[in-house]
Formats: C-alpha cells, structure tokens, sequence
C-alpha cells in the first residue's frame, strides 16, 4: 500500500485527494497535514456568506479531471436546481469538496484511507534508509515515513501594502478600525451609517462590499486602487469558440499581445481568454525576468480584471449601488493615512489632479490580494526546505522553481501543485488548473 502525505488541507490538496481515492488501480493511505478543522476551504472557500459566490459557472468546477462537471452533479444529486451555467455561492462548493472526499472514502474503505492530522508540518527531508522515503516532521515533533508527499500549499494571506505613511502606526493604535485579513472572519458589524473604505477593487473587495452594503442600508463604500478597475462581468451567454489551429500562442510578451488583440477582432474576448489560458504555463515559464515585470508593469491590472470577472447578478447589483452612489470608486495612489478623532484620512494622488485628494471612510479593509512568498511561511517549512536545497523561492517571492520549469516532481517522491507554482506558470490556482495538476501528480505517484 502507498503512503502519501499531502501538506495542506485546502482545494488543492482536496483534488489530490480525490484523485487518489477514486482511483482502484494502487491501494493508498493518505496522510493530510493541515490545522484546519475542516478539508477543502481554504482562503478561498473559508466563507459562509451565501452572497460570495463562484465566478466560474458550476459546469466547470469539478474536482476530478475527468469529470469537469462533477460539481453540477453533485448539486442536483443533493437537491439544487442551479444549472450549468449559474455562479454558486462558494459556501456549496466547500459542502462539495467535504462530501465527495467522505462519499470516496465510504465507497473505497477497503481499497484506501484518509487521515486528517490537524497539525502543521516543520520538516521534511529524505528518510535515511534505503526505501527512497520522505520523513514528515509534524509539529509536535512526531516522525511518520511516507513514499509520497505533495505540497500543496495555498496562497500566504496578504499583509497590508508598503509605501503607504502612517498605515502601521495608525492601526496600531485602533485595530478595530482597520481590518488587515478579511478571510478570517466576518467584519461587517458596526458599520451603520458608516464609510467602509476598501484597498483594491478586486473580487475580494466585491465580496467585502457586497456583505457591507447588503447588511446595513446606510452603508456606503469608498473602493481604492492604483487604477480604478473593476472586474468585468461575465456574459450571460458563451461565445463563440476560438479553433484549435488559430489558439496557438509562442513567442515574446510583444507578439502574444499582439495575436491576443487581433483575435479579439474576430472573437469575443473572453473566448480569446479562454483559448490562451492552456499557453499560459508554457508562455509564462520561457518568458525571463524582465519579460515577466513588463507584463505586471503594463498589462497585469487589465488581464485581472477581464480574467477573474464577477457573477452576471452581482455585476449588476455593482452597477446599481455605483449608479445610487452607495459604491464609489477612486483611482490613484495611496500616500498616507491618518487616524483623526473617530475616522480614516487616506491622502490620495490621482492622475487628474497635482494635489492629492482626501478620502474619509470610518473603517478600512485591506482586499490588495495575496503577499509573495517568504521563507518564512508555513510555520517556517518553507525556509528549512529552501536551507536544505529541496526547493528554491524565486527572486520576485512568487513561488518556488523546479527543476524543469514545467515539471511537477521536484524530486522523486516529492511533488507541487497549485500556488507555489506561480512563479514559472502564473496561471496555477483556478480549478481547472488545479484538477490538471492533480491528475499528473496521481499518475506519477502510481506509476501510470
């Protein structure tokens, strides 16, 4: 029987899981590492507000690779009535996730196993036998032998953005007012006739607002970033399908950007999305530094915002608290930020204006999105296995890089999928990524 750990307890390690569990080929014990009570949410599906939803219709969100519409079904065999392309609330995708690891282990109790160790991991290192095992040190000190291990570790939560004066040591003197980490708990109380200002205008700060605004009718938001962008919606109808043999995309940055917007003369953008998203791995990892910082310096703000789109119903309840004036939107830079007497004075530095303008709201939310790496995360793991020359961050702190660019081992019996992979693949934390990456990873670890 093979004994496979699995570093993590979010969707990426889920997908692994399932993988291994549906399959009847090798007989497996699997062995999860995580401190979370609970498998498969995550940052991302941690929430339990019903407003926060998928922004991938439910046809695609299946766990399984070969079974893409694994969710749609789980959904109707549970009694749901949504269909293929509704946007789900993300609190059923988790329940998803939950179930189907128990139905697999339900079905396959005899073949193979699952064991959720609440703990995190401080170590791992080759066993020194001659098994060609790895050693997984929990925290507690405990040593456990396994033929496999899979790191599949989430995204580091972010901190609150550098270069802004004054940020630090105004929430150090009233916390409550600056919330730093909106995925741990809910922070919408206390917002009655309040100003919420939000960092970033992302999918995060869509969810942010949605809850504020839903919550308390009194409520208006202020969202702020560098550009001003809002997510784009998705359309209410698919596009047509950009042809294999015009979806072919190599070369520099400069040329990908110019075949990507002389296909959307002829297509709908988001098919023209649709159709590079299978390149990106393989653009991104022959790209060097300097090709990769051109694209976060000039066009990063604009794919996010046609890439990661908002459900067609909350787009349009946006819509209608921007037109009503209960969501406003301010672009610029951020310069400083003032605890007064009761409320926040961010000092703003737009593009229409030699002075900056001044923004006071009664609550701040930090929703910049994800931090980069630093050695020191995971409770440290990453740093011993970066000492020990297992793995290597990258220089930009986006992930880790393998050996072979595109490669999934890292070395025998040690294996990687979703967010450390950003670094050489950018697009690596989507499910249909992940569920790829899931499948790969089994098919080395069993051998076929």
């Amino acid at each position: 029987m093979k004994k496979i750990a699995i570093i993590g307890g979010g969707c990426s390690a889920v997908i692994v899981a399932l993988q291994l569990l549906s399959q009847r080929k090798v007989p497996c014990q699997i062995t999860v590492f995580d401190p979370c009570q609970r498998l498969g949410l995550g940052v991302a599906y941690g929430t339990n507000d019903p407003l926060h939803c998928l922004n991938v219709p439910a046809s695609r969100m299946g766990a399984l690779a070969e079974a893409p519409d694994d969710f749609l079904i789980w959904l109707q065999e549970h009694g749901y009535s949504y269909q293929g392309g509704d946007f789900v609330p993300r609190v059923l995708y988790a329940n998803y996730l939950t179930s189907r690891v128990e139905q697999f282990l339900k079905e396959n109790a005899k073949f193979s196993g699952l064991t959720h160790i609440k703990k995190s991991v401080g170590r791992i290192s080759k066993a020194c036998n001659e098994t060609n095992q790895w050693k997984v040190t929990a925290a507690d000190g405990l040593d456990s032998l396994f033929d496999d291990v899979v790191l599949a570790l989430g995204l580091p939560e972010g901190g609150w953005p550098r270069g802004i004066k004054g940020l630090e040591e105004s929430f150090s003197k009233s916390p409550s007012q600056f919330i730093e980490n909106v995925w741990e708990v809910p922070h919408t109380e206390n917002i009655r006739n309040k100003v919420v200002g939000i960092l970033g205008t992302g999918l995060s700060a869509i969810d942010v607002a949605m809850s504020a605004l839903t919550k308390e009718k009194s409520t208006q938001v202020v969202l702020l970033s560098r550009h001003g962008l809002l997510p784009k919606s998705h359309f209410s109808d698919a596009a047509t399908r950009v042809p294999n043999e015009s979806a072919q995309f190599s070369g520099s940055l400069r040329e990908v950007t110019r075949k990507f917007r002389e296909l959307c003369k002829i297509y709908r953008w988001d098919a023209v999305i649709d159709a590079i998203r299978p390149s990106i791995p393989t653009l991104w990892s022959s790209w060097g530094p300097a090709e990769r910082e051109r694209f976060h310096r000039h066009l990063r703000h604009v794919w996010d915002v046609h890439r990661h789109r908002m459900a067609p119903h909350i787009a349009s309840q946006v819509s209608e608290w921007s037109r009503s004036g209960r969501i406003q939107v301010v672009s610029g830079r951020i310069l400083e930020a003032t605890l007064l007497v009761d409320r926040i004075q961010l000092s703003v530095r737009t593009s229409h204006s030699k002075d900056p303008i001044y923004v006071l709201v009664d609550k701040l939310f930090n929703c910049t999105g994800f931090r980069t790496f630093s050695s020191s995360d995971y409770f440290g793991l990453l740093n011993q296995l970066e000492e020990e020359k297992i793995i290597r961050l990258d220089s930009s702190g986006s992930g880790i890089e393998p050996k072979s660019p595109l490669s999934l081992s890292l070395h025998p019996g040690l294996y990687v999928l979703g967010a450390l992979l950003r670094a050489v693949r950018w697009e690596s934390i989507a499910v249909p990524e992940l569920r790829e990456q899931g499948r790969e990873i089994v098919q080395q670890i069993l051998g076929t």
